[in-house]
């Protein structure tokens, strides 16, 4: 029974609001009862008549004296992760942080030249979209499906305000981001739902001292109103109240200000990713996401965290520099309906031992995850999305020059975590010249890694992920990288999509390409991706891939068999070379096997 009752109490003083609109709906009936049954020929004046008057009036009443009520048992005796419990004394302490944080000096924190203007009133909303909304969480949810749909900062401003209102503020959170995000003029609030929100904003402001959550809160409805000091101040004064009391939001606090100083383009916004990522580091709940050769981690534990940003690390500076600089240039010349992850920070000094590169989340689903259920529609697009990277992105721009190939597969072969016995890896090496030859006429591009979860699908748009900047490879090694990852593509769509890939390629270059020579180098870099993968997933730091290495390897001796089939004359010039691979790596696939289930 008591667990009812707290649950109960908990539902009530949780949102204010909806408690005091239940209170007047349930008062509602006794003010139609005396509506309908009341005396109207007493005198305006006399108590009769005003007592007549003020049960009508009961739902008014009711709804704001409860509400009140409500506010007030949730600020001092009811405590959630977002609604800290107010202690008396905590007035004091927010008086000495707000003096503390007023000494700085916001306004040179902006940016003179930067102007973000607006574009129309909230109030327009209606009448442009024609439809109105009552004021609900699933309403909210469906402003914030329209606003990500259509791009609108005006929707996701109304989104933002009616989930803070129903303290929804991990979505909150969410829809600021993609607000400031847009990088459209901001929109004015109309002055009547202006008036209400501050009113109602500083009115929380006041009951709950600790609750940082307000604060960033104010900080955009100041950045609505233009005045970027303003929403710097509130900003930095959300983060202090966050250390000051130890919140437990206090790396989406920290998180949000980074954001609101990045997309107002603060004088000091380096400073604030610097202090983020130090926050962000000592947490030790930082997950990997994907199993790309170097780590990129989100912190899952929080739902607003986990779908703004992701982090990647690396000992070296110069990659992660260098992957920018990449990623940028492969955004600039993508299609419409093709993006790219956007890189928000790239810390000055190493946390740890290793840099960190701060990149913008974004939603959707992988590739791999699409063809494991079976769903090939986005391959055609992400084909057509390689060639065209292929074919903008200069060679003089790609660092590491030419990939030494059999260079390469040597190191592959002895590697130690691969593990392989020293006569099946001196056998591949001695007989591994027709896999190199194929490779002496082949166009070599920027290698873009295209292995099927660096592609996101969201929609009808594709996301290009991990740009990272290093050789030029044969342009097959990324198709073999894209279609011979796994087991999910019969042979059929496998063709479909080499071939779809060369018509594209020949469009954006206006270069004709030899469709035979072409398949060719493509099975034998089939071979060279099976050998470099089998490698890589037998790192201790990879065993969720440890199981996929057999698919690779046998991906390979099939690859062997259709140059047996399709290419006959390349095969018998090389038929002793073409057995002895694939008996050794038909040894590597009974290994591989082994060590999986051991």
């Amino acid at each position: 029974m008591g667990g009812l009752i707290n649950k109960v109490y908990t539902w009530l003083v949780k949102k204010p609001i909806r408690t005091g609109s239940l209170a007047a709906l349930l008062s509602s009936p006794y003010s139609a009862y005396t509506l309908i049954t009341g005396d109207y020929s007493a005198q305006i004046d006399s108590l009769e008549s005003i007592s007549f008057v003020a049960s009508i009036m009961t739902p008014m009443l009711v709804l704001p004296s409860v509400g009140i009520a409500a506010e007030l048992l949730q600020t001092f005796a009811y405590e959630d992760k977002y609604h800290p419990r107010t202690r008396l004394s905590d007035f004091k302490k927010r008086k000495l942080l707000k003096k503390a944080v007023s000494f700085g000096d916001f306004e040179s924190l902006v940016e003179k030249e930067f102007n973000l203007q607006k574009q129309g009133t909230l109030k327009t909303l209606i009448k442009d979209k024609q439809n109105t909304f009552s004021d609900t969480e699933q309403n909210a949810d469906k402003i914030a499906a329209l606003a990500e749909k259509e791009q609108d900062p005006r929707l996701h401003a109304d989104a933002i305000i009616r989930y803070f209102k129903h303290c929804k503020y991990d979505d909150a959170f969410i829809q600021m981001d993609k607000l400031f995000k847009l990088g459209k003029a901001l929109p004015d609030l109309y002055k009547a739902d202006l008036a209400i929100s501050i009113f109602a904003n500083k009115l929380g402001l006041f009951l709950n001292p600790r609750n940082p959550a307000g604060l960033l809160y104010a900080a955009m409805l100041s950045a609505l109103r233009q005045d970027f000091a303003g929403a710097f101040y509130y900003s930095t004064f959300a983060k202090k109240t966050a250390e000051f009391f130890k919140s437990p939001i206090k790396n989406e606090i920290y998180c949000l200000d980074a954001l609101i100083h990045h997309t107002l383009r603060a004088k000091n916004a380096k400073a604030v990713w610097s202090n983020f990522i130090r926050e962000i580091r000592k947490e030790p709940a930082l997950e990997r996401i994907a199993e790309t050769k170097n780590p990129v981690r989100v912190l899952k534990s929080s739902p607003f965290l986990s779908k703004t940003v992701v982090f990647k690390d690396n000992p070296n500076p110069v990659n992660l520099e260098a992957e920018i600089e990449m990623t940028h240039l492969i955004g600039n010349n993508l299609s419409d309906d093709c993006t790219v992850a956007e890189p928000l920070y790239l810390s000055e000094s190493s946390i740890d031992g290793a840099y960190t590169c701060v990149m913008r989340h974004v939603a959707g689903e992988t590739l791999l995850s699409q063809f494991k259920k079976k769903d090939y529609s986005a391959l055609k697009g992400i084909v057509d999305c390689l060639a065209r990277i292929h074919a903008f992105v200069p060679a003089n721009k790609v660092r590491k020059g030419k990939l030494d190939i059999a260079d390469k597969v040597q190191n592959k072969l002895i590697d130690a975590d691969l593990n392989l016995p020293e006569d099946i890896s001196d056998r591949l090496i001695r007989n591994y010249l027709p896999v190199l030859d194929s490779f002496k006429d082949a166009t070599y591009v920027y290698n873009k890694d295209a292995h099927p979860e660096n592609w996101l699908v969201n929609g009808k748009q594709i996301v290009v992920l991990d740009c990272e900047n290093g050789f030029l490879v044969p342009q097959q090694f990324d198709l073999a990288n894209l279609l011979d990852y796994s087991h999910y593509l019969t042979d059929t769509q496998k063709d479909k999509a080499i071939t779809a890939y060369v018509i594209a390629y020949e469009k954006y270059t206006c270069r004709e390409v030899n469709m035979d020579k072409f398949r060719l180098t493509y099975f034998n870099s089939v071979i060279q991706r099976a050998i470099s993968l089998c490698t890589a997933w037998s790192s201790e730091d990879r065993p969720a891939m440890h199981s996929e290495r057999q698919q690779v390897v046998f991906n390979a001796i099939h690859a062997i068999d259709r140059i047996r089939r399709e290419h006959e004359s390349y095969h018998n010039k090389y038929k002793s070379y073409y057995l002895s691979i694939r008996e050794s790596l038909n040894t590597m696939h009974e290994l591989v096997s082994v060590k999986c289930y051991s």
